[in-house]
């Protein structure tokens, strides 16, 4: 339903493997702290835009796909120092 959100950022974060895995992203508690982890405001617009998506489904296009590896790719070696 939200696949428009599955790369924001404020949307992406890690967890361990038992919640990963076995807890399926263990989203209740995921939602209830990540107001803490990115701030509220940025919270109430990543809802924003979430109910926003519900109103038309994406369908990410394989270049979009290869856009966002490339993306990522060099941020991590921004990140690492590389």
């Amino acid at each position: 339903m939200y696949d428009a959100m599955r790369f924001d950022e404020d949307n992406v974060h890690g967890g361990c493997a038992k919640c990963n895995t076995f807890l399926f992203g263990n989203l209740y508690y995921y939602g209830k702290r990540l107001p803490d982890r990115i701030g509220q405001e940025r919270f109430k617009e990543l809802v924003r835009r979430a109910e926003e998506s519900k109103k038309t489904q994406h369908k990410w296009q394989r270049w979009e796909l290869i856009e966002k590896i490339e993306y990522y790719k060099q941020k991590c070696k921004e990140l690492s120092g590389r």
